[in-house]
């Protein structure tokens, strides 16, 4: 499942980074509760901005955002 997300989530979202080689790095992916699995974001439009949030809600500082899917297609 590859999505963007366009819309604001009203309770509690998982986000987690899946495929990388430390705690540190890896695809971004969050839990859709709806579908009951977890999904790939899109990198389209991705950028510093969007990764320093992700960090930042995950517990770390910074971000860097990377195109072309350095950490695997993640899931389909």
């Amino acid at each position: 499942m590859y999505f963007t997300i366009v819309q604001t989530f009203t309770e509690p979202t998982e986000l987690r980074l899946a495929g990388g080689t430390d705690k540190y790095s890896g695809r971004v992916e969050v839990f859709v509760k709806g579908a009951n699995q977890w999904g790939t974001i899109c990198d389209d439009y991705w950028d510093e901005d969007d990764a320093k949030v992700v960090c930042r809600q995950l517990g770390f500082y910074g971000g860097t955002a990377l195109r072309k899917a350095p950490f695997g297609p993640g899931i389909a």
